[in-house]
């Protein structure tokens, strides 16, 4: 609709009749744009009918009365002057249009001044404090974190109900119709629960950003506050909503953080953020997340152009959540996030603590929750952490707002300290103390419920990066599954990590249920831990598990003279020597199975179950050395411990399916079990394990017949002694034709007692 039509002669007389204010309206005696003071006023309701969905001023109407006075003569009612007073204290585009009509009034004719406000598709906000003289004393006439809106027939900040109103209109602008059915927008948005427990209100922050997407001349907007208010909750949630809204002319929703901390060997330490933290690692994780890995060996300028032609053809929101963590060394990756993506047609939003110079016109200061959404996020973690909802009375809430600064990240960690002290001490310990030191007394307090086993739970699932499931719990921290579920009750009971769950939004995994933790209580439970003997011996494990501790020449140094001096017959040095090792590099796979491998051949007397959970660590993170579980086979074998023995063969076969020693085992291990049940009148399980014996069996023969190997001639021996049992004479037929080709000096099974050595390498 062409906004001149909302200015004709015919629309002044109508709003002339209604005799009354509206929200869609306003009468104004005189319009004086000659001093800063008096355009301040005027933009104060042009920027509140922007917002409000459009709507008229009309000039030279008293505002009481509603009588039509006029405007004097001099009163030059221009559109382009109007509209450049008005943009002196807003940044918004705001569409104007104005005339001036005559007008009969008491019997002569006056001027009388139509101004059209059109509706925003954007939210237009004040740039700077204004004040007026107000009884005496200075007073805010608007304020850059004014919303301004038309409500009650008056221009005023809008109230909870109105911003309400104001979100559901830019975000029903945003969605069209067909949103459910097109394909869905592509994202790489991380799991809720890594960010926030649960999130309330924030409507306004919420709206602003909504508002500025749809701004086609603003591209880059801040989220800036201090640490705990929430930035990167609101981030996350608007990221969210953008993409249940499935807009037309976004692509892709990228979240990238420039979070620089880790735990490593004992420490918190700075380091790379885990998605980037330079220009370089920026443009590889940005085209990691959009599909595009191939481009990521290319040159800097060349990654940097290739980025650049994405976020312009293939336009997306990009959040980079945490950018002040970039240090003066990323001064590059910083300038491309604040102007170079600016220039192409994709939005950027940014999460820091303070407001980089030049930057205050595109930016939220993030507060405390207001009382109103502070007492419903109260409420609803009161009832999310099941506790007792009668002692958190008005008063209560108010002091636990009052304490923690309406921080969401604090008034979480308070309500969990009422889990196990009462409502008011927990308050009273939480001002004595104030904020972080705070929030660290409380973890110290929880910690003091759980056992050391729960208190490993928490650290495995917070040093991890990722989100755990249940088997790589058990791996990292080497407790069974019954002990898992016994003290994960008591973990999930103080809500220190959340229940298990298919992590449906992060395509990366798969559909296996997996334990997550809040990031903020990860970084809490780090700094406190992460220093200890616990977290040193998990990290490990987690690293070994990952795949990410590569082999070091220190340890590769430890297990040679260990080796040594075992064959210098020093058995005890050889075991002190690993052990020093273990002490730098906890849980790391080489020096578990070393350790698994010496306690096997320990003499005088092989220590058997030591060596066996030595063993079974290593494989649990992932060891991929055969003779680890060759050593591991002949522990079991040699203790007749058949079942064992084929386990700890199937387990290296399983990380070497082509090692061919290890497929021979199995089949041998699985053959004599058989064997064992069949003389014991365990009919139906000895088939069993006989017929796993057999495939195993004819496995190793294919694997090793073309070597004509010392490994070939048992395989066969086991095969045809195996068939024997299972009274299979066409497979033993078989076995002798293979032998007499290969081996025709050598005397089969067939010709001689059968074995019953122990021993098989």
């Amino acid at each position: 609709m062409e906004i001149a039509s909302q200015v004709t002669r015919e629309r002044l007389q109508e709003l002339l009749g209604v005799r009354g204010e509206g929200d869609a309206w306003d009468f104004k005696l005189e319009l004086d744009i000659s001093n800063d003071l008096e355009r301040a006023k005027l933009a104060r309701h042009v920027i509140a009918l922007h917002n409000s969905g459009g709507g008229h001023l009309i000039f030279g109407v008293h505002p009481q009365s509603y009588e039509i006075i006029g405007l004097p003569s001099v009163v030059d009612f221009d559109t382009t002057k109007i509209a450049q007073a008005v943009s002196r204290f807003t940044s918004a585009s705001i569409d104007l249009a104005a005339a001036k009509y005559d007008v009969q009034a008491a019997g002569q004719s006056v001027h009388v001044g139509l101004l059209y406000v059109a509706p925003g598709t954007s939210i237009a906000m004040p740039t700077q404090v204004v004040n007026e003289q107000k009884s005496g004393k200075q007073r805010p006439l608007m304020t850059p974190t004014d919303i301004l809106v038309r409500s009650q027939a008056s221009t005023r900040c809008a109230d909870q109900a109105s911003l309400e109103k104001l979100l559901h209109r830019l975000r029903v602008v945003e969605m069209p119709p067909d949103s459910q059915t097109r394909p869905p927008i592509l994202h790489n948005l991380p799991a809720r629960e890594e960010l926030v427990l649960e999130f309330i209100g924030r409507t306004a922050e919420l709206a602003v950003l909504w508002g500025w997407l749809r701004d086609p001349h603003r591209r880059r907007w801040l989220l800036a506050g201090d640490g705990g208010k929430g930035k990167s909750a609101i981030a996350y949630e608007f990221a969210t909503q953008v993409v249940a809204a499935n807009p037309r002319d976004l692509i892709a929703v990228v979240w990238l953080s420039a979070k620089q901390r880790e735990y490593k060997e004992g420490k918190v330490r700075e380091r790379a953020s885990p998605d980037f933290n330079d220009l370089s690692s920026f443009c590889d994780a940005f085209l990691e997340a959009t599909g595009f890995p191939e481009f990521t060996e290319a040159t800097i300028p060349e990654k940097r152009r290739r980025v650049l032609d994405h976020l312009h053809q293939l336009p997306c929101l990009l959040i980079v959540d945490d950018v002040d963590s970039l240090g003066i060394s990323a001064e590059d990756a910083a300038e491309f996030l604040t102007l170079d993506v600016g220039l192409t047609k994709s939005k950027v939003l940014l999460t820091s603590r303070r407001v980089p110079y030049g930057a205050a016109a595109s930016a939220s200061q993030i507060k405390g929750f207001s009382a109103d959404e502070g007492r419903s996020f109260v409420s609803t973690l009161v009832r999310v952490h099941d506790l007792d909802a009668r002692q958190f009375s008005a008063d209560a809430i108010k002091k636990i707002l009052n304490v923690t600064d309406g921080s969401p990240l604090y008034i979480e960690d308070l309500l969990r300290l009422c889990k196990i002290r009462p409502v008011n001490e927990s308050i009273d310990v939480w001002a004595q103390r104030g904020g972080d030191a705070s929030r660290r007394y409380a973890l110290e307090r929880e910690f003091d419920f759980l056992s050391k086993k729960a208190r490993d739970l928490v650290l495995a699932c917070c040093l991890c990066p990722v989100p755990v499931s249940f088997a790589e719990l058990q791996a990292v921290t080497g407790l069974t599954e019954e002990e898992i579920q016994a003290e994960l009750e008591s973990v999930h009971r103080l809500f220190l990590i959340g229940k298990p769950r298919i992590m449906d939004d992060l395509p990366r995994f798969d559909d296996v249920p997996r334990f997550d933790v809040n990031s903020n209580t990860r970084a809490l439970v780090i700094k406190l831990c992460g220093g200890t003997d616990a977290a040193r011996r998990l990290s490990g494990a987690i690293a070994s598990l990952r795949g990410e501790l590569r082999a070091r020449p220190e340890v590769g140094a430890y297990v040679r003279q260990s080796i040594a001096l075992e064959r210098l017959g020093r058995l005890a040095d050889a075991e002190q020597a690993v052990r020093e090792a273990m002490s730098r590099w906890p849980e790391h796979v080489d020096l578990l199975a070393q350790m698994g491998i010496l306690l096997s051949r320990w003499r005088p007397q092989t220590r058997v179950n030591e060596a066996r959970e030595y063993f079974r660590r290593a494989h649990a993170l992932n060891c991929r050395r055969e003779s680890v579980y060759v050593h591991w086979f002949e522990l079991e074998y040699q203790e007749n411990e058949f079942a064992a023995a084929a386990v700890a063969a199937g387990n290296g076969s399983a990380q070497l399916p082509e090692a061919p020693a290890l497929v021979f085992r199995e089949g041998l291990a699985r053959s004599r079990l058989g064997q064992e049940l069949k003389r014991t009148r365990h009919e139906s399980r000895a088939k069993q394990e006989l017929e796993l014996a057999d495939k195993q069996l004819f496995r190793a023969v294919r694997l090793t017949e073309s070597a004509n190997s010392d490994l070939y001639l048992k395989s066969l021996r086991a095969l045809w002694i195996n068939a024997k049992y299972l009274q299979r004479p066409a497979t033993q037929r078989d076995v002798q034709d293979r032998w007499a080709r290969a081996f025709p000096q050598e005397p089969g099974p067939w010709a001689q007692r059968e074995p019953h050595t122990s021993r098989v390498a």
